[in-house]
């Protein structure tokens, strides 16, 4: 019978070796480098920025639009008619009102 530092000894052995054949397999089953890999995907994260951003354009500018044209006939309906106003000082219509030059 085996002592029980040998059998510790094997299961630490048969741990290292199948550690370093993870370390192995990995190695020669990796895409690429390390800096190749955080190019590619800063590369693909400025892409989806890009492609948000103009999906983002696509949609603000009928908005933008829909915008001026309601300011724009806002303005050519009511605008002129502000010739025809007088401009008020609030405070002389108030003392103008009957029992209101107290405020």
């Amino acid at each position: 019978m085996r002592s029980s530092l040998s059998q510790t000894l094997d299961r630490l052995l048969v741990v290292a070796l199948g550690f370093s054949a993870g370390v192995f397999v990995g190695l020669l089953l990796a895409p690429d480098e390390g800096r190749r890999t955080r190019q590619r995907l800063s590369d693909r994260v400025r892409e989806a920025a890009r492609a948000a951003q103009n999906q983002a354009r696509g949609v603000a500018e009928p908005i933008a639009e829909r915008v001026r044209e309601t300011s724009h006939g806002f303005a050519e309906r009511y605008v002129p008619l502000a010739d025809d106003w007088d401009v008020v000082d609030g405070k002389e219509f108030l003392n103008d009102l009957p029992g209101m030059s107290r405020l």
